[in-house]
C-alpha cells in the first residue's frame, strides 16, 4: 500500500498535466472575455474604425536627382500637377 502511494502513474501525471493547462486555457478565455466587455463599455459598442471605398494619398514626395529640379517643376507646372503655391 505504501509502495502505491510512493510510485507516480505516468497515465494519472500526463491527465493531470493536460488538466491543468485546459485550467490555464480557461483562465485565458476568461480574461478575454472580461477585457473584451470592459472595451466594449468604454466604447459603447461603437467601432474604432470605418470603411473605405477608396484609398487616396493626400500629397505625394517627389524625389528627383540634382540639377532636374527645375525642369520636372516646369512639367509638374505645365500639366497642372503642381498648386499654385509648393510650400
Amino acid at each position: 500500500m505504501l509502495y502505491g502511494r510512493l510510485t507516480v502513474n505516468p497515465i494519472s501525471a500526463a491527465w493531470n498535466t493536460a488538466a491543468r493547462y485546459h485550467d490555464y486555457a480557461g483562465v485565458g478565455a476568461l480574461w478575454g472575455v472580461i477585457f473584451g466587455f470592459a472595451a466594449h463599455l468604454a466604447t459603447r459598442g461603437r467601432r474604432d474604425f470605418s470603411s473605405l471605398r477608396a484609398l487616396s494619398a493626400g500629397r505625394y514626395d517627389l524625389v528627383v536627382r540634382q540639377g532636374d529640379a527645375e525642369r520636372v517643376r516646369a512639367m509638374l507646372s505645365s500639366a497642372g500637377l503642381l498648386p499654385a503655391d509648393p510650400r
